[in-house]
């Protein structure tokens, strides 16, 4: 299976997501996962044994160049990265992607995750509701990546 991860710019971020890269190379240890991220990030990536290569976010040209993934997976909030994980032909798509009027949007399998961030609030919004759902656990929130 190859799998194409997008999480780039927040280094911490970046960090706590390798965890998910674990989890996906336990469930299918033949998996191929392919990081997308910023130049500042490709350092930290460089020697995890769980991602076979680190792919800059600044060359437009990488996801289409890649070829085919069976899934995407896109966890940043941003133009660059939504744009590109809706640019590469994939099987399966979790998370955010521009669609085809240019507006980011969150699959349903990470609702939960992103209805808690920035795609998921709308001035209607109460804060509090913010504030209540921004208390969930990590691991319940990880638990979203675990493969069917």
């Amino acid at each position: 299976m190859r799998v194409a991860f997008i999480k780039g710019y927040a280094l911490g971020d970046v960090v706590r997501c390798t965890a998910i890269t674990r989890a996906i190379k336990r469930q299918a240890s033949g998996a191929r996962i392919s990081w997308f991220c910023s130049q500042q990030a490709l350092p930290v990536l460089l020697n995890n044994p769980d991602i076979c290569e680190t792919v800059s976010l600044t060359d437009r040209s990488n996801g289409s160049r890649l070829g085919d993934f069976d899934w995407v997976i896109s966890l940043d909030e941003d133009r660059v990265s939504s744009d590109l994980a809706a640019s590469i032909r994939t099987q399966r798509l979790s998370g955010v992607f521009s669609d085809a009027t240019g507006s980011m949007r969150f699959t349903d399998d990470l609702a939960e995750w992103y209805r808690m961030g920035l795609l998921g609030i709308t001035p209607s919004t109460p804060l509090e509701l913010v504030n209540q759902k921004s208390k969930r656990t990590n691991d319940r929130i990880s638990r979203c990546f675990m493969m069917a």
